[in-house]
């Protein structure tokens, strides 16, 4: 089928030029079928309509049906690419060791301020020993939040399933 798309030709309803079916648009209504507008003349004919519609572009781009459209790509980007995504966020992180060491000082240090000196250390240390695979220790009252600032002591911690805390992220729930 690719090989169709490469040798087959189409002129452009605009430019008027023969080009490789490759290089027009799919068609919304046939999966299998391609627009008579090359990509080139479609993305000329999208700018010049945003320029002369900037209003009926913000108001598209506000309504729920942009807003639906956009989340629904997105998890279909996301379920598609998600080996492709993990191997980004390695090459990231080798790339960036610098900024993941950073980040993970800067929250040493933050655990290691909410900690006071009179609680027991071994009480605490316990408590990260006895979580169990999957499970992420986290804390009830959040030591980084906008509002308030818990503790990191053994009745401020608690076991969740990874997925939950991460979820959960510093939000505050009452």
């Amino acid at each position: 089928m690719i090989e169709n798309l490469y040798s087959i030709l189409r002129k452009c309803s605009i430019c008027k030029i023969n080009k490789n079916l490759i290089s027009f648009e799919k068609s919304k209504n046939k999966p299998y079928d391609r627009g008579y507008r090359c990509n080139k003349c479609n993305a000329l004919r999208a700018a010049i309509y945003r320029i002369k519609n900037p209003e009926k572009v913000k108001a598209y781009q506000k309504s729920e049906n942009h807003k639906k459209s956009i989340r629904k790509s997105s998890k279909t980007y996301y379920h598609k690419n998600k080996k492709k995504r993990a191997i980004s966020r390695k090459k990231w992180a080798i790339k960036n060791k610098k900024i993941i060491a950073l980040h993970s000082r800067m929250r040493g240090k933050r655990v290691k301020q909410a900690t006071p000196k009179w609680v027991n250390k071994k009480e605490l240390y316990k408590i990260y020993q006895n979580c169990l695979p999957g499970y992420h220790i986290d804390h009830i009252i959040p030591i980084t939040h906008p509002l308030i600032c818990g503790l990191h002591v053994p009745w401020n911690l608690q076991y969740l399933p990874a997925i939950e805390n991460i979820k959960k992220s510093n939000k505050l729930e009452v």
